[in-house]
């Protein structure tokens, strides 16, 4: 069974590529474009790893973590900006 990721940015090109790149890859890739969708994602699922980005609209990644608290925490990583997608494919190896 593929392993799950959540990723969560408001800027929907970084958030796209990214999917795309985890899928690509072989995995399971869910998508919120801020705090408030991930949390609601969160509660309905159980994600190996959250990938979001730091700054966003009504939730921060920080305000994520403090109220998340459904199923235990997933793994997390998190980047104001992220420009190369190689990095999310060496960090994921050992899921």
């Amino acid at each position: 069974m593929p392993k799950s990721i959540l990723v969560v940015d408001n800027e929907f090109r970084s958030r796209k590529n990214i999917a795309q790149f985890l899928r690509e890859e072989g995995y399971e890739v869910d998508e919120a474009d801020d705090g408030v969708g991930a949390l609601d994602l969160l509660e309905k699922k159980n994600f190996d790893l959250l990938i979001c980005d730091i700054l966003m609209p009504r939730l921060s990644a920080f305000d994520i973590i403090d109220n998340h608290t459904h199923n235990g925490p997933p793994r997390f990583a998190c980047a104001k900006r992220t420009r190369r997608l190689a990095l999310f494919h060496k960090t994921l190896q050992p899921l």
